[in-house]
């Protein structure tokens, strides 16, 4: 089973995915599963979607704010190995048709970004660090920069991740999410202090100027759906990594 947005599912050349537990392991960074079963299960989810492995490039993530542009001669990295992975970055994003705009999450945040009028996607890994470092905002900001992009034409899909309901912080972290949101996006619940990351998301995005609108949230939350999707605060060493694919074609 993959799931997928409705809002990007509307366009008849976009392809986007987010992996379930079926798939397997998808990270080569697990520091525990094979890597020979990683790139088998990696081989199994291209193949479902119809995409060739040659098409896709991944990334080694370091939970902060770096982005890289894709051109063509960065088709296949990362694909089916590790050794091929860029290292260090937590979002990609190209206007080259073709080319399969890939991440890896276990609680993090899949966020995929699409502009129709410029024809041009990005995908970012947005952990709490990562939040906190303004990796949402960046890729706004690289929209603009390389594809000219109007904030108020992009359309965004935050994709399943620990929600509200399980993303209990400690309070450095609860403090320096009230500072940066204006208490906004975290809570107290029976003394325990709490932070709602897919609401920081779609705060940083709407500051940036994307439409309210323009902006979809799944509910899914990788803690809660233990039979669908694999979360790391969940299953500790055990979690297996759900892989998040967008990409145009022709």
């Amino acid at each position: 089973m993959i799931f997928h947005s409705r809002t990007l599912s509307r366009f008849p050349n976009l392809k986007i995915a987010f992996s379930t537990k079926q798939f397997g392991n998808l990270s080569f960074q697990h520091p525990l599963i094979n890597k020979k079963i990683t790139r088998k299960n990696r081989t199994k989810f291209y193949s479902s979607l119809k995409i060739p492995s040659r098409q896709v490039v991944n990334i080694s993530l370091n939970h902060k704010n770096k982005i890289l542009w894709v051109s063509r001669k960065k088709m296949g990295k990362g694909s089916l190995a590790q050794s091929a992975l860029t290292s260090f970055y937590d979002g990609l994003i190209t206007n080259e048709k073709n080319i399969y705009l890939m991440i890896t999450t276990a609680d993090c945040f899949p966020v995929f970004y699409f502009d129709p009028k410029k024809e041009c996607v990005g995908l970012a890994h947005a952990g709490w660090r990562g939040i906190l470092a303004g990796i949402n905002r960046q890729m706004v900001a690289i929209f603009q920069k390389k594809a000219g992009s109007n904030p108020k034409d992009i359309k965004v899909f935050i994709g399943p991740g620990l929600q509200r309901c399980h993303f209990e912080v400690k309070k450095a972290v609860f403090d320096r999410f009230g500072r940066s949101f204006e208490n906004n996006a975290s809570f107290v619940k029976k003394n325990r202090l709490f932070v709602d990351l897919s609401q920081t998301i779609k705060i940083q995005l709407i500051n940036e100027g994307i439409r309210p609108a323009n902006i979809e949230k799944s509910d899914l939350c990788t803690y809660c759906e233990n039979d669908l999707l694999s979360s790391y605060r969940r299953d500790k060493e055990r979690y297996s990594a759900q892989g998040a694919i967008i990409g145009l074609f022709d």
